[in-house]
C-alpha cells in the first residue's frame, strides 16, 4: 500500500468509525424527535432491527481496519479483512436500498433521516460504499469465498423467520417488525429466499467492482 492509499484509507476508516461512534451517541443519549415513527423509547430494543446491526458491523468492521493500518502501517489487509469489508458493506447497503425505496414512501423520506436514522440509513452507508469503491486496497479474493459475504445477513434472516414463527407473529409488528410476514408462513420462507438472493447479488457485484475497478491507486498484487 503506497503512501497516498494509505492516507485514503486512515480518512476512509476514520470518517466510518467517527460517524459510528456518533451516531452510537445520538442513540442512547439524544432525545427522540416528536412522533418519531421508527425509533423506540427503549434504545437497546432498536438492536432487533437490520438496521443498527448491519451499521454495528460496519462501525467494528472499520474500527478493525483502522487498527491495522495503525499498527501495520502500509502492509496489505489480512484476506479476511477484505471480505469482511464486502460483508459489511453489502449490509449498509441493503439497509439504505430498503430504507429509500421501501420505507421512503410509506413513512415519509424525512422521517427516513431523523435522529439516529441520519447516520444509519444515510452517512454511514453512503460513506462506506463511496470509500470501498474509491480507495479500498485491492486484493484476490478466490470466487468460492463469496458466498461468506452474506453469512451475517442470512443468520439475521434466519434469527427474523424464526421469531415469527415461534411466537406465530406473522404480520404482528412486534414480532414481524418489517411485515415480511404479512402473506403467510408459506410466502414468508420465499421472502427470506428473495433477501437472500438479493443480499448475495448485491455482494457479487461489490465483488466484482473490488476485482476489476482499481479505484484511486493502483491494484496491489496478492502477496
Amino acid at each position: 500500500m503506497d503512501k497516498k492509499s494509505y492516507l485514503a484509507n486512515l480518512i476512509y476508516n476514520g470518517v466510518i468509525t467517527v460517524l459510528f461512534i456518533v451516531s452510537l451517541i445520538v442513540l442512547f443519549f439524544v432525545p427522540l424527535p416528536p412522533g418519531s415513527a421508527l425509533l423506540h423509547e427503549s434504545r437497546w430494543v432498536t438492536f432487533k432491527y437490520f438496521t443498527i446491526d448491519s451499521n454495528v458491523l460496519m462501525g467494528i468492521t472499520a474500527i478493525i481496519s483502522l487498527i491495522i493500518l495503525i499498527v501495520y502501517k502500509k502492509e496489505k489487509y489480512p484476506l479476511w479483512l477484505s471480505i469482511l469489508k464486502i460483508t459489511s458493506v453489502t449490509a449498509v447497503f441493503i439497509t439504505f436500498l430498503v430504507t429509500f425505496t421501501m420505507l421512503g414512501p410509506i413513512y415519509g423520506y424525512l422521517s427516513m433521516i431523523q435522529h439516529v436514522s441520519l447516520y444509519m440509513h444515510l452517512l454511514i452507508p453512503v460513506s462506506a460504499l463511496t470509500g470501498f469503491i474509491l480507495v479500498e486496497p485491492r486484493q484476490k479474493i478466490a470466487f468460492k469465498l463469496t458466498p461468506l459475504f452474506i453469512i451475517p445477513s442470512s443468520i439475521y434472516g434466519i434469527f427474523y423467520m424464526a421469531n415469527i414463527y415461534i411466537h406465530n407473529g406473522f404480520g404482528d409488528l412486534n414480532y414481524d417488525w418489517y411485515g415480511f410476514g404479512r402473506f403467510g408462513p408459506v410466502i414468508s420462507i420465499f421472502v427470506y429466499i428473495l433477501f437472500v438472493l438479493v443480499t448475495y447479488g448485491i455482494s457479487l457485484l461489490l465483488y466484482l467492482i473490488f476485482s476489476k475497478y482499481k479505484g484511486l491507486f493502483r491494484k496491489e498484487k496478492e502477496a
